[in-house]
């Protein structure tokens, strides 16, 4: 993923989301795998004559539905997290998700906030709450993210002072 610069503009971070963010669908996939192999399984040894006419049929229900919940409760989040990018640049922050890029100029933003629970702050991860005069723009799972907002910070007070606009028929 590359991100267009502008003119006397570098890229200071580049991150995914914290590795924290795939580990349940990692265990969901895993289980799910391991149910639906287990009942295809089942299925598939001789049974008595019940549930010998419907065991494969029922075997590939076992395996379509398995297929199913392993995409999306497993698949498709750890795609997410794979195509998903926090971009900091000398001038501005960006989150490329899905194709799309949001972005926040550093001279807009005039205060960063920091939310961690315990187990973020155990492997040092949170959101960044960028506060702008449009809203707030918050990036969930920030690896390292107390070094990243000092360096948002350190950079947006690094960039020159825009000139503020003079009142025309000011007295």
């Amino acid at each position: 993923m590359r991100v267009r610069l502008r003119d006397d503009e570098r890229v200071v971070v580049r991150t995914r989301p914290h590795l924290r963010t795939i580990l349940w669908p990692t265990i969901r996939l895993f289980l799910i795998v391991l149910v639906a192999s287990y009942g295809a399984g089942f299925l598939n040894r001789e049974h008595t004559e019940p549930l010998a006419t419907m065991a494969p049929v029922l075997h590939w229900i076992v395996v379509g539905v398995g297929a199913l919940l392993a995409f999306k409760y497993g698949v498709l989040p750890i795609f997410r997290w794979f195509t998903t990018w926090i971009i900091l640049t000398t001038q501005r922050v960006v989150v490329h998700r899905k194709g799309v890029d949001r972005e926040v100029p550093l001279d807009g933003i005039f205060g960063v906030d920091l939310r961690q629970s315990v187990a973020q702050k155990m492997n040092q991860s949170g959101t960044m709450i960028l506060r702008t005069a449009s809203g707030n723009g918050i990036i969930y799972n920030v690896p390292a993210v107390r070094t990243v907002a000092d360096l948002v910070v350190e950079y947006r007070d690094a960039l020159p002072a825009r000139a503020l606009p003079v009142e025309r028929w000011a007295l």
